[in-house]
């Protein structure tokens, strides 16, 4: 009699929880979606405390938090083959108008990169080219390696009194620098390289030289074959000369100017805008 009596209540309870979990499922389906909308979500905190370590280290390496994910700068679009003829350690009374000259008469604009010091001594021919529709960067302001690399402030000062020569002669304070033997000697030392962004600088680095600064091989003849055969398959060129007074590239200028237009690139000059050539 007590078994059947269990039996008997036993089966009573499953008919009630029967009913029961049916009027909650129906309520639940029923439900607008509005509801669930306002349920708020699983913060990283509750995340950390109810994972172990490898999933929390999982989970933030996979999403960055908004301040870890880097910035794309907007960069002006480039022609499909563009080349970017720039000529360092200019101004000089020898070289640089030939180089205005002969850039004139190919209808063909530059990027000079140039040294405060120089420019001090020469602003009517920094004058000449800007006026050419040629852009100016900032080089430094001696070129000297133990000046300019010594530390975060001389780099600074190098920059600074550039940029205000170069305002004060023509007006404009560009945004574009390249450092004196290239950008490894920023890289190699702590801080100089984001000193650069910090200041709102833009470096540019070269993909081809003329090597014209090398004695073994300064002869027009030579400068054409480096420039001809560190170009060819290349897209995007930024090629490397130097207004230094001797005249190998400013001579073999005219020839590597008409072998870029039959190779079917366009020129362009630089700005901060432009994607920048780093040797990394």
């Amino acid at each position: 009699m007590k078994k059947l009596i269990a039996i008997t209540t036993l089966s009573v309870f499953s008919t009630v929880f029967l009913i029961f979990s049916i009027f909650v499922f129906s309520a639940t389906t029923n439900s607008s979606p509005s509801r669930f909308l306002k349920l708020s979500p699983i913060s990283v905190e509750a995340i950390s405390d109810s994972q172990d370590d490898s999933i929390t280290s999982e989970v933030y390496s996979s999403t960055p938090s908004i301040s870890e994910i880097p910035v794309t700068p907007s960069y002006t679009v480039e022609p499909d083959k563009v080349v970017y003829i720039t000529i360092d350690d200019g101004p000089n009374p020898i070289t640089s108008p030939l180089y205005i000259e002969a850039l004139k008469a190919a209808n063909v604009k530059a990027t000079f990169f140039m040294i405060g010091k120089q420019m001090n001594e020469y602003p009517d021919i920094v004058r000449e080219m800007v006026s050419g529709g040629n852009v100016i960067g900032n080089h430094s302001y001696s070129h000297n390696y133990s000046s300019v690399y010594r530390s975060v402030y001389s780099l600074d000062a190098e920059i600074t009194k550039t940029n205000d020569i170069i305002n004060e002669i023509v007006g404009k304070q560009p945004k574009i620098f390249r450092a004196p033997g290239g950008s490894l000697n920023l890289i190699k030392r702590d801080g100089l390289e984001e000193e650069i962004s910090k200041l709102g600088y833009v470096y540019f680095d070269w993909n081809v030289s003329a090597a014209d600064t090398d004695r073994n091989y300064n002869s027009k003849e030579k400068v054409i074959s480096n420039i001809k055969t560190q170009s060819k398959g290349r897209k995007r060129v930024v090629a490397l000369m130097h207004d230094n007074g001797r005249k190998a590239s400013v001579e073999a200028l005219p020839e590597i100017i008409q072998w870029f237009k039959d190779n079917g690139y366009e020129f362009g000059t630089l700005n901060e805008n432009i994607r920048p050539e780093h040797f990394r």
